[in-house]
C-alpha cells in the first residue's frame, strides 16, 4: 500500500530535495481534492498513461438496529 506521505516523500527524493516537502504536500493534497470534487459531481477523471477513475453505485445492505432491553426487575 502506498500513502499520500509516500507519494510526497518520493517526489521530494526525485526532485533531488530541491522542492520543499511542504510545497509537495500542498500540491499532492490539491490534486487529490480536485479529483475528489470531480468524482463527487459524478464526473470521470482520466489521467493519461495512468488510469480512469469514476464513481460506481454501491449496493447497500439494510441497517438492522438492535435495541438492548434492560430487565427492570433485577
Amino acid at each position: 500500500m502506498i500513502t499520500k506521505v509516500d507519494i510526497v516523500h518520493s517526489l521530494f527524493e526525485s526532485s533531488d530535495k530541491k522542492i520543499p516537502m511542504k510545497s509537495l504536500d500542498i500540491l499532492v493534497e490539491g490534486i487529490f481534492n480536485l479529483m475528489s470534487e470531480a468524482l463527487s459531481k459524478g464526473e470521470e477523471v482520466h489521467i493519461s498513461g495512468f488510469g480512469t477513475f469514476s464513481q460506481t453505485e454501491q449496493i447497500r445492505k439494510p441497517v438492522v438496529k438492535v435495541k438492548k432491553v434492560v430487565n427492570p426487575k433485577k
